[in-house]
C-alpha cells in the first residue's frame, strides 16, 4: 500500500473530531477516487497527508513507512496539488516551471518533457495570466510531474473545467497511471468521472470511511441493476411484464423501472420486450455510484 492511513483520529479543536478512527488503504499502481460531501474530511485527509497539517502520531503510512519519519525526503517521490495551485502569472509556463526545478534541485530538461505530457509544449513560452482555466490546470499538473513522482495527489484537479478540460484531465492521468504506473490518490465530489477513471474507491461522509474497495466491488455490493425503460404500447402489456419482471415499476405511461440481479440479464429483457411487440425507445442503467453516494451520505 503506498498510502496507509490506520485508525487516525483528527479534529482542530479538542471537542470536534473531523476524522474519526479513519482507515484508508491505496494500493501501488491504482487510481484511487476519494469522495464525500463537502465538509466531509476530504481536504483535512490531503493536508495530513502532505504534511501540510502536521501529525505526530503513529497511523499515517507512505511507501509503507511512517509518514512522519520521512519528513522531507519522502517529497521527492510525491507530486502534490491540494486546492488551488499557485501560479505566477505574470510569467511564462516554462518560467513557472523553472522556479520548481530550481527549488527541487531538478534539471531543467524536464520541463519541456513534462509540458509535452500535459499537452502545453506549444503554450511553453506564453505568459499564464493568457492561459485558460483549463491550461492553468494542466500546468499545476506539470510541475507535479516533475521530479517523476511515484505517488500523485490530487484535491480536485478538475474543479471548474468546462465538459473539454475535464475529458483532458481525465485522460491525462489515466495516461500516467497506464504508461508510467504512477499511483494517484484523487479528491473529487464528480461522481461520474471517478467511476470512469478510477480503479478503486473511498467514501468518507462526516469523517468516517463508508465504502472501500475497487470499482467492481461497488457494483457487486449493489445486487441488483436498475433498468430505466421507455417503451410504447406497455400499458396493453402490463400483465405480461408484472407476469415476467415481479419488480417492474410503472413511473408513468410507458416509462417504468426494473430491477435485475445481474448484467446478464439486461439483453435478455431487451429481447423479451422485442419479441413480444413493446418497442424500446430508451433503456438505461441508473448509475450505481450515484445511488450509493446519495444512500451513504444522505
Amino acid at each position: 500500500m503506498l498510502i496507509k492511513l490506520d485508525n487516525v483520529s483528527f479534529g482542530y479543536s479538542a471537542k470536534t473530531d473531523v476524522l474519526k478512527n479513519l482507515s484508508i488503504n491505496v494500493p501501488k499502481g491504482s487510481i484511487y477516487g476519494f469522495i464525500g460531501p463537502n465538509g466531509a474530511g476530504k481536504s483535512t485527509v490531503m493536508q495530513l497527508i502532505t504534511g501540510i497539517i502536521p501529525y505526530n502520531k503513529e497511523g499515517i503510512s507512505l511507501f509503507e513507512k511512517p509518514l512522519k519519519k520521512q519528513i522531507p525526503n519522502v517529497f521527492s517521490k510525491i507530486g502534490a496539488l491540494v486546492e488551488s495551485p499557485a501560479l505566477y502569472l505574470h510569467l511564462s509556463g516554462i518560467d513557472n516551471l523553472r522556479c520548481v526545478t530550481t527549488l527541487k534541485n531538478i534539471p531543467e530538461t524536464k520541463i519541456l518533457e513534462v509540458l509535452e505530457i500535459v499537452g502545453l509544449r506549444k503554450n511553453g513560452n506564453q505568459k499564464v495570466k493568457r492561459y485558460s482555466l483549463g491550461m492553468k490546470q494542466r500546468l499545476a499538473i506539470a510541475m507535479t510531474l516533475l521530479g517523476d513522482p511515484e505517488l500523485l495527489l490530487l484535491d480536485e484537479p478538475v474543479n471548474g473545467l468546462d465538459p473539454s478540460g475535464i475529458n483532458d484531465i481525465r485522460e491525462l492521468l489515466v495516461k500516467l497511471n497506464q504508461e508510467k504506473g504512477t499511483t494517484i490518490f484523487i479528491s473529487s465530489h464528480l461522481l461520474d468521472e471517478i467511476e470512469k477513471m478510477c480503479t478503486h474507491i473511498g467514501i468518507i461522509n462526516k469523517g468516517e470511511i463508508q465504502f472501500e474497495g475497487t470499482i467492481q466491488e461497488l457494483s457487486d455490493r449493489e445486487s441488483k441493476y436498475k433498468l430505466n425503460i421507455t417503451t410504447k404500447n406497455s400499458t396493453a402489456k402490463k400483465e405480461l411484464l408484472k407476469d415476467k419482471y415481479n419488480s417492474i415499476e410503472w413511473i408513468k405511461e410507458n416509462k417504468f423501472v426494473v430491477n435485475l440481479d445481474s448484467e446478464d440479464e439486461i439483453p435478455l429483457l431487451a429481447k423479451f420486450l422485442v419479441q413480444h411487440d413493446i418497442p424500446i425507445y430508451e433503456l438505461s442503467v441508473e448509475d450505481n455510484l450515484e445511488e450509493w453516494f446519495l444512500n451513504l451520505t444522505k
